[in-house]
């Protein structure tokens, strides 16, 4: 009995204590930094911009969830590929105004800054953009 007591504690410890391969950092504070962290994409690189989180991640087999554009790296900067893709109603409720894709910052309709873009019309709420139309602005 002494024996099983000892082996359920020694799992519960193991389960709680998952360590990686970086030492003594666990799984979980090591996950959330690396989704904290900037990826740099070389010259030409091909990504998807998810415009929920704002977050430009390599291309894959599977589309991201939600709404997102498809572009490149160029001279460091996101160059739009596509309009707005992915599955979903555009948005018509929140604060209204335009995401730009290399800034990755919001800004409301009523801003007295000029866009830069390229840029995506729709609204933030609660901190995630919905874009309102499929459009990908490039040019005034």
């Amino acid at each position: 009995m002494l024996w099983l007591s000892l082996s359920i504690a020694m799992l519960s410890c193991q389960k709680t204590n998952e360590q990686t391969s970086l030492g003594s950092v666990p799984a979980q504070i090591l996950e959330e930094k690396t989704m904290n962290m900037k990826i740099d994409f070389h010259e030409g690189a091909e990504v998807f911009f998810v415009l929920k989180n704002r977050e430009i991640i390599p291309t894959q087999k599977m589309p991201p969830e939600g709404f997102y554009v498809r572009g490149k790296i160029e001279r460091g900067r996101f160059k739009p590929q596509s309009g707005v893709l992915g599955i979903g109603e555009l948005a018509n409720v929140g604060r209204y105004g335009w995401l730009e894709l290399n800034s990755k910052e919001f800004f409301p309709m009523e801003s007295d800054r000029k866009a830069d873009m390229p840029f995506v019309k729709g609204y933030l709420i609660e901190e995630e953009f919905k874009p309102s139309e499929r459009d990908v602005i490039m040019s005034p």
